[in-house]
């Protein structure tokens, strides 16, 4: 049974679900720019009873909106840090995706005792020096142009259509997208890039999967995911066979398996669902659970 609870932040508030468990095994879910919690619907199952759960809405996304204030990378990480310390969360399995990716990294960088593992899916460098390179500041400039010139819908079905194949998720990503708006989402991705900086070595490295869709930019993410097991040797890929960007939702069944076999928990029965029933339990716990 997930409980939802609340967080109170400047400028709003955080919604976040939690399932309790048997032991003190926590699993953390970092959901994606423009998604919401109910995003891991196909992966709730692939940690049994004795784990415990938490799946935040971070800050401008789903039921955590923000009245007067941008979300921002940094409150988002200190918003997380909070609520572990307010439940006793420490080495967790902590999963990200996108720029829930992007959040955990850095939540583990400066809250070492709250991680334990990463797994990072769809995810970029965070630890990397940014702005320095050409590329870098044609990224963001192209980036702001593109939001202003066009509309927001506009803009919400490119990101959808070049997230994902499937027409179904790129409708569920779209309506996402547009209910959290463009400033938001604006917000939190610029000030991501803001936040980014090297990391040359870790104290203590974390085991860490990196999970990418066969059709997400396999030349690119395949050059930063080298260079993140340069710093971090402890570090293993996985490449999800006919999906893109959207991997846990698009093939929750192969995505579940090769975390599983990562993480050493069982796969069986309902765990390894297919695409059908993650999708019916996405469409009908978005925003509603």
């Amino acid at each position: 049974m997930m409980k939802r609870c609340e967080l109170d932040v400047d400028g709003g508030c955080v919604a976040y679900w939690i399932r309790r468990g048997k032991t003190a095994q926590w699993a953390i879910f970092l959901h994606g720019g423009g998604a919401g919690h109910e995003s891991f619907v196909g992966q709730y199952d692939l940690f049994d009873e004795d784990w415990n759960l938490l799946l935040p809405d971070l800050r401008g996304s789903g039921q955590s909106g923000m009245k007067d204030k941008k979300p921002d990378f940094d409150d988002i990480v200190g918003d997380l840090a909070q609520i572990a310390q307010r439940h006793n969360i420490c080495g967790a399995v902590v999963l990200g995706h996108s720029f829930g990716a992007a959040v955990a990294q850095e939540l583990a960088f400066r809250h070492p005792d709250v991680a334990r593992t990463l797994v990072l899916m769809g995810a970029y460098n965070h630890h990397r020096a940014f702005g320095r390179g050409l590329m870098d500041g044609v990224r963001v400039a192209l980036t702001k142009a593109i939001l202003k010139a066009a509309p927001w819908s506009l803009v919400a079905g490119l990101f959808a259509r070049i997230s994902t194949r499937d027409k179904p998720l790129r409708a569920y990503l779209r309506k996402s997208l547009i209910e959290t708006g463009k400033e938001n989402w604006e917000s939190m991705g610029l000030s991501a890039f803001r936040n980014m900086h090297a990391v040359d070595r870790y104290e203590h490295p974390l085991p860490t999967l990196l999970i990418r869709g066969e059709f997400e930019s396999p030349d690119f993410l395949d050059r930063i995911y080298a260079d993140m097991r340069k710093v971090n040797s402890d570090t293993q890929v996985a490449v999800i066979a006919g999906a893109g960007h959207l991997a846990p939702q698009e093939k929750p069944a192969e995505t579940n398996r090769v975390i599983a076999e990562f993480l050493d928990i069982p796969v069986q029965g309902a765990w390894a669902i297919g695409f059908e029933e993650a999708f019916r339990r996405l469409c009908s716990s978005a925003h509603g659970s």
